[in-house]
């Protein structure tokens, strides 16, 4: 066994959260993208969406416009420097991974 989990002070301290349900990681069908868009779309006055990470231009093309179609208050701004991207996954309300 070995353990896995990022280094110590690899990770940015908890802060203030922003009110967005993030995502961290490759933005395709396989790690379930346009679920979350539908699931965030099915929440009651539902929080925006954060997907942070590589996405094709069609790929964000059909997620902005199921966003649309949901109600869904989306947000893309691509990859980012880890420090940066786990800044953003910190100051979610809710962080979404798959395991």
């Amino acid at each position: 066994m070995f353990p896995n989990s990022p280094a110590e002070g690899a990770l940015p301290k908890p802060q203030a959260s922003d009110g967005q349900i993030t995502y961290v990681g490759v933005v395709n069908e396989y790690r379930g993208a346009r679920l979350r868009v539908e699931a965030v779309g099915r929440l009651e006055d539902g929080p925006p969406l954060g997907l942070v990470g590589r996405v094709t231009d069609e790929k964000a093309a059909e997620l902005r416009a199921l966003a649309g179609d949901q109600g869904v208050d989306l947000s893309m701004p691509g990859p980012m420097p880890h420090r940066e991207a786990m800044r953003a996954a910190g100051s979610g309300v809710v962080g979404l991974a798959l395991m």
